[in-house]
């Protein structure tokens, strides 16, 4: 049967516990019970066992707490038996990683194939446990238009993402958006020893420089620099001899040969092909300025339910995209909207039949869908959904669910059990989390 199979067993109820190690023996298990919680507890620290099965209603710690408890340090996986289980509990079990919930009087032989599942590894657990994240540091960009909180906080995370971008940087904004404050913010969070220099540089007389000053301005700048950003405000500025100084750093050709790090940020009030379309640049120039991008929020921004454009960079060829399934369209779209503020991709679908053929033929890195839908209930869905993409995160987001069913879905293995009206901030933060670890 294979190696290790070593199971704990918590629960108050001595006979219980006594029974189901008895039966538990027999299948060729190694089975320790407890039934004074604490001692459960420490005997899990210890990391000796491959399962635990726990009772949710004990003296002084409920089998939720304690899984919670188990979660800080170990993703083992963790069954959860009750005579009387609270709806409002259940969320918090599935979005904890439970690995099956059952019922007192036990079904002893549902289990029985429960517990092999495990140990065979066909059984997906419900939450793919993350660490909490620290909220977004809010410091900073006090001057760039933001609609919301969560616009500036969802912006923020985007910044902290392409900190350490490599070579060139598009800002993108409408001529109200603070370049300045944001590409401040940007070096900030890269690293203290980089600098951030204006270029083309001008003299304290404000004149405009040649190649020749610009290459003296710039060398000296450069001196004793560990690394610098240069910030071109003004793409229009950078012609004739000022540009090729600017290649020559790029490049590192002579007398930039000796020059530290270097990256480029450029300041664009219209889009890059608009710009090139228009001869404001040059064949060289477009293809020097590359394709990563970072959208500035919009002051006059007067998105869907108050969401600003989507900052983003250029996607990664292997990125994923986000299913969104709910015959509400209102509600859907406003999903749509809030995972493309993240810098999400979403496809929107408000036919669960329709969304079950897509996934036979397209990838998707999360699956987020509504439970109560017609002609396909939340339960066929995720069954299908589950087998036609076996180990994708699934997030169910209702406001109709009873208990049977939290325990039905509990135990095929969804990702998250999310109840209406959502939290936008949670939402985002648990996706965020899910797909991090999933990539």
């Amino acid at each position: 049967m294979g190696t290790p199979r070593n199971i704990v067993i918590i629960d108050d109820d001595n006979a219980f516990a006594n029974l189901l190690t008895e039966v538990l023996s027999q299948g060729d298990y190694h089975v320790k019970a407890y039934v004074d919680p604490a001692a459960g507890s420490v005997a899990l620290d210890a990391g000796s066992f491959d399962l635990a099965i726990i009772d949710q209603q004990m003296e002084g710690i409920t089998g939720a707490e304690l899984l919670r408890k188990i979660r800080i340090k170990s993703k083992i996986p963790v069954i959860i038996i009750s005579g009387y289980l609270n709806p409002t509990i259940t969320p918090s079990l599935i979005n904890q990683g439970v690995s099956g919930i059952f019922f007192k009087p036990l079904n002893i032989f549902a289990l029985l194939k429960r517990i092999e599942e495990i140990f065979q590894g066909k059984v997906i657990s419900s939450g793919i446990v993350v660490q909490a994240s620290p909220a977004t540091e809010m410091r900073g960009l006090t001057r760039t238009p933001f609609t919301s909180p969560l616009t500036k906080e969802l912006f923020l995370k985007k910044i902290q993402s392409l900190a350490s971008f490599k070579g060139v940087l598009l800002l993108i904004g409408d001529g109200s958006g603070a370049f300045s404050a944001v590409a401040e913010e940007l070096i900030r969070r890269a690293a203290a020893e980089d600098c951030l220099l204006k270029f083309p540089p001008s003299p304290e007389s404000g004149k405009t420089v040649d190649g020749a000053e610009a290459t003296t301005l710039v060398r000296k700048l450069l001196e004793d620099k560990k690394t610098a950003t240069f910030f071109i405000r003004n793409v229009k500025d950078i012609t004739g001899e000022i540009k090729d100084v600017l290649f020559k750093i790029a490049r590192h050709d002579s007398p930039f040969d000796k020059s530290p790090p270097v990256r480029f940020i450029f300041c664009l009030e219209k889009e890059l092909d608009e710009l090139y379309e228009s001869g404001a640049i040059d064949d060289e120039m477009y293809i020097f300025m590359g394709n990563v991008e970072l959208r500035l929020p919009r002051a006059d921004s007067s998105a869907r339910r108050g969401l600003t454009a989507a900052p983003r960079e250029a996607p990664s060829p292997s990125a994923g995209r986000i299913l969104v399934v709910d015959d509400e369209a209102p509600h859907a779209q406003m999903i749509v909207d809030l995972l493309d503020v993240a810098g999400y991709k979403a496809l929107m679908m408000t036919s669960p039949a329709e969304a079950l053929q897509t996934l036979k033929k397209e990838k998707f890195s999360l699956i987020l869908t509504d439970f109560r839908m017609p002609g396909i209930d939340g339960i066929d869905f995720v069954s299908q959904a589950r087998t036609l993409s076996q180990d994708v995160p699934i997030f169910i987001i209702t406001g109709d669910i009873q208990l049977p069913e939290m325990v039905r879905v509990a135990n095929m293995g969804i990702t998250r059990l999310i109840t209406k009206p959502i939290d936008p901030r949670g939402l985002i933060r648990e996706i965020d989390g899910v797909l991090k670890r999933s990539v």
